[in-house]
């Protein structure tokens, strides 16, 4: 529950919600802000089907900002990622899930992981990262951090933008995954 205060100057609010501080400004009042992360994470859901998120921007973040854990068929969709002192997205063990056209930038560690599939049967995790933006990540750990990261059988990164790192844009490690067209400078 966010609670709303006026302050003395005319059309500057701050809105001052349990995990984190914004500042709105209207009528072209120059104001400068300062975020703080606050939050451990800002979405971490395990077992979760059929949902997605999307055109919602998720900001300032002591962990990683979202978690999936066990979940199938959830998307993050044209949303962006910013501001975190650790990683943008995670989807561990999991199918079908998808991280598609996002921006994931200023980031303390990596961007995307995706983890799916059985290793022993074959079984393809069917998760993806496509048409996604991801620069300035691993700004506080940067070693095997990377832009975009796959584990597991059978999962996908393609058509992505993947930049301004000190180590890895893309890491694989697993079965069966498909890695094209992607940009990594």
């Amino acid at each position: 529950i966010g609670v709303l205060v006026t302050l003395v100057q005319t059309g500057v609010f701050y809105i001052l919600a349990t995990t984190c501080l914004k500042c709105l400004a209207a009528d072209d009042v120059a104001v400068k802000c300062l975020g703080f992360a606050a939050a451990d994470g800002l979405i971490r859901a395990k077992g979760l089907h059929h949902v997605t998120f999307r055109g919602i921007t998720f900001e300032f973040s002591r962990g990683d900002a979202l978690q999936f854990v066990a979940c199938s068929n959830c998307s993050v969709v044209a949303s962006v990622v910013r501001h975190t002192s650790a990683g943008a997205i995670k989807m561990l063990d999991g199918s079908g899930n998808r991280v598609a056209g996002c921006d994931l930038w200023d980031l303390g560690k990596g961007g995307v992981v995706l983890e799916g599939g059985d290793r022993e049967t074959l079984v393809r995790g069917e998760n993806v990262a496509e048409n996604n933006h991801i620069g300035h990540y691993g700004k506080v750990i940067y070693n095997y951090l990377p832009g975009i990261s796959l584990r597991g059988v059978g999962n996908r990164a393609e058509h992505n933008l993947v930049h301004h790192s000190r180590h890895q844009g893309i890491f694989f490690n697993g079965n069966d995954h498909y890695i094209g067209w992607n940009i990594v400078h």
